[in-house]
């Protein structure tokens, strides 16, 4: 519903509140009716004022108050003025004491808060003022103290309730009200027989029964029926209360409306499954490049420097014996060659491991642990039984590169001296787990550090784990090692 200027002035006009709203240059543009009788001064004398004019009715003398420290947080001094204030997102609560505001002086609470645009650039701030000098007398008096009490509750955006031991209801406030289309007499004296459908009914009876039975506090989600007809996903929460004998009096309760907190719940849920999806795909045409590249490595990289190996040898075999500077260069280029062929091969065997598809993955672990042996130094023992005929290949590859990852991990960052790759059968599961000994490293820090900055190394692994439908566990403690492990069933 759109509302123009003039009704939204209105509105202001006939709040109950004392209430005010100026613009970002600090004009008065609304000065409603309420507080026109709390301080005596007409809208008509202040409307298109600034340079703090609004203050003087309050204090004497213009300057800042609460509603410019929601428009210019740095301003300094402002707080001090007042006895209690509090900041709720972009907006301002306080409590002031004011001796000249009536005769006795009058406790004021204000509320101001900031108003945007359509863009959602500010351009100006509100303030509701109301005066609490009652409820700050009325404490030795149970009337008003329960008066302030249903006060409070309408205040509350959500609907509250409570209960006798019985079922009935005591008291609700203004939410429940609208929330049921029902008034609170309506209400009061009845119990969600007479208030809801009986599916819904019987529903909460039982529920506030188990409350009363163990008398511990109850929280639920459920449906409810609002008084526009549409159903809502609520969540409920209750507490027994006890009299001052120390019997059962009833129960509190609140209802929150939790639908669209579901609906984005349900978005999310399906946001991160196609997530997922993607990651999967993304990992699954990752390693089909690999292969692509691997057999273009060792095809027609590795025959094409074979064939230059052999012409080189052609030439070096024609040259004549007194061309030893010829002959020696030729040398060398063989031996080059053939450092180049080598590394040709051992690129092309850990884009996509041969050995894996060959021997199975069982002797593809243990492999890999001899190699990062002897490649980096390190004493590195594999447990690992035989498992092949418990995965298919493809996930096969997906947990050869889990381990292969891991350790590149540990020859990059750990320090260690000792690694262990074990594999162990667990009931109906399986357990992989990769530990070291080295300078291990703050888990949660590693976790919270966005992922451009961490690398794709871990996230990788969580994500075959995933694919292989388990959950990457990492312990690690600074000094003390780390230990990756996961468990699959078979």
């Amino acid at each position: 519903m759109v509302v123009d200027h003039h009704s939204l002035l209105e509105i202001i006009n006939f709040l109950p509140d004392a209430t005010f709203v100026i613009n970002r240059e600090g004009q008065v543009l609304a000065w409603n009716k309420a507080i026109e009788s709390l301080t005596g001064i007409s809208a008509g004398e202040v409307l298109g004022k600034a340079e703090y004019e609004y203050a003087l009715p309050f204090y004497g003398n213009k300057r800042p108050i609460l509603v410019d420290l929601v428009l210019n947080p740095a301003h300094n001094g402002i707080e001090a003025h007042y006895s209690v204030i509090q900041r709720e997102g972009d907006t301002l609560v306080a409590e002031v004491y004011i001796p000249r505001l009536k005769p006795g002086g009058a406790y004021i609470w204000a509320k101001a808060a900031p108003l945007f645009d359509d863009s959602g650039e500010i351009v100006g701030a509100i303030e509701t003022i109301r005066d609490i000098t009652e409820q700050k007398q009325i404490q030795l008096n149970l009337q008003e103290q329960l008066h302030f009490l249903q006060v409070l509750l309408d205040a509350i955006p959500i609907p509250i309730f409570y209960k006798d031991c019985h079922g009935c209801y005591l008291g609700c406030n203004l939410a429940l009200e609208k929330c049921l289309g029902l008034t609170r007499q309506q209400i009061v004296g009845q119990t969600v027989h007479e208030i809801v459908p009986k599916d819904w009914a019987e529903r909460y009876a039982r529920a506030d029964q188990q409350l009363f039975q163990h008398r511990a506090d109850q929280s639920y989600e459920s449906s409810m029926i609002y008084a526009d007809g549409a159903k809502r996903e609520v969540l409920f929460n209750k507490a027994a209360f006890l009299k001052s004998d120390g019997n059962l009096g009833g129960l509190v309760g609140t209802i929150l409306n939790i639908t669209d907190l579901k609906r984005v719940e349900k978005a999310l849920r399906e946001s991160e499954s196609k997530l997922r999806f993607l990651s999967s795909q993304l990992l699954t045409l990752h390693e089909q490049e690999r292969r692509r590249l691997s057999r273009e490595l060792h095809d027609e990289l590795g025959q094409t420097l074979n064939v230059l190996k052999m012409q080189i040898g052609y030439m070096k075999k024609k040259l004549r014996g007194d061309q030893k500077d010829l002959l020696v260069d030729c040398e060398y280029c063989l031996d080059y060659i053939d450092d180049i062929i080598e590394s040709v091969r051992r690129i092309s065997k850990d884009l996509t491991p041969g050995i894996l598809v060959d021997l199975g993955l069982s002797f593809a672990l243990r492999h890999l642990s001899e190699e990062f042996q002897k490649n980096y130094q390190v004493e590195c023992s594999c447990d690992v039984a035989k498992i092949d005929h418990f995965f298919p290949p493809d996930s096969q590859i997906l947990i050869y590169r889990i381990f292969q990852e891991s350790l590149n991990n540990i020859a990059k960052y750990a320090h260690a001296t000792q690694v262990s790759l074990s594999i162990h059968k667990e009931n109906r599961s399986l357990r992989f787990t990769i530990e070291d000994n080295g300078k291990g490293f703050d888990v949660a820090q590693v976790r919270a550090t966005p992922s451009g900055s961490k690398g794709m190394g871990l996230a990788a692994m969580e994500e075959r784990v995933r694919m292989l439908g388990g959950t990457l566990e990492i312990w690690s403690q600074e000094g003390l090692g780390t230990k990756i492990s996961f468990v699959l069933r078979v």
